[in-house]
């Protein structure tokens, strides 16, 4: 099994090797089910965890940097200043300086868009902002001011790409029959930006790639580190379960109780 990461899976696939001997099963049918378990853990990892708390975090940074008001009381607002938008800024058409005649202007989400870009982190994030008030005026921050229904508008249409990330995992999750979120799929499942391999099946070299190309895939990393560890811990607990004679027990148990109720 390889990731996109470069991350080192050489534990992982020594331990996959060991499971299909403590097993008695052939590679090929253990590393397909642990591929789907892989598959799924790197969905249920990948955020958001879900749709609405997605759409509440695209809402929340959007507005950490772009303000909104009604367009009368922005011109008001300028008008006061004199025409010179002082502390106020605004995206008029193609200048991002305030104008007078800002609200004649054609206000395009591309704008927005370029603007919003440039204030994310390395993660892709919008870090708070302080904002004050100092002799009844406001403080400038790095925050624009748009009409509301622009924002509204922007707001709903980056809302949309919610969920796309997690889409990266969905070629790996249908390739071994793994679950993928309803609201997932829905939207995103046709332009999924990532594949899955399987090479060598029904040899003892058997190996499933995975990846997950989508925009934000490459700041995965310490999620990805989390799926790796929380899925060696589940194999090499199978692994000290079969040793132990408990899976066997098990079995046993079951056929035991099913003459039972035949009786």
């Amino acid at each position: 099994m390889s990731l996109t990461y470069s991350m080192d899976t050489s534990e992982l696939n020594r331990t996959l090797a060991d499971l299909a001997i403590a097993a008695g099963k052939d590679a090929d049918t253990i590393v397909r089910v642990e591929s789907r378990l892989f598959a799924e853990q790197s969905m249920r990892r990948t955020p958001p965890r879900t749709q609405g708390q997605g759409r509440k975090a695209v809402e929340r940074d959007i507005k950490k940097i772009i303000a909104a008001a009604p367009e009368s009381l922005i011109r008001h607002a300028m008008n006061e200043n004199g025409g010179s938008g002082d502390n106020i800024k605004l995206f008029t058409g193609d200048t991002e300086e305030p104008s007078i005649e800002w609200h004649r202007a054609q206000l395009t989400d591309d704008r927005l868009e370029e603007y919003h870009n440039s204030q994310r982190d390395r993660r892709g994030r919008i870090q708070s902002r302080a904002r004050t008030t100092g002799g009844g005026r406001w403080i400038e921050d790095k925050r624009i001011v748009v009409p509301e229904r622009v924002r509204a508008r922007y707001i709903k249409r980056k809302q949309q790409n919610v969920g796309r990330l997690k889409a990266g995992w969905i070629p790996s999750a249908r390739q071994f029959q793994g679950k993928v979120p309803k609201w997932v799929s829905r939207r995103h499942e046709a332009g999924a930006r990532g594949t899955s391999q399987l090479r060598g099946a029904g040899t003892n070299a058997v190996t499933a790639i995975m990846t997950n190309s989508a925009r934000g895939a490459s700041k995965l990393n310490q999620f990805m580190r989390d799926v790796l560890r929380i899925r060696l811990s589940a194999i090499k607990r199978k692994i000290r379960l079969i040793n132990s004679g408990y899976a066997k027990d098990i079995a046993i148990g079951m056929r035991v109780r099913s003459r039972a109720r035949r009786t």
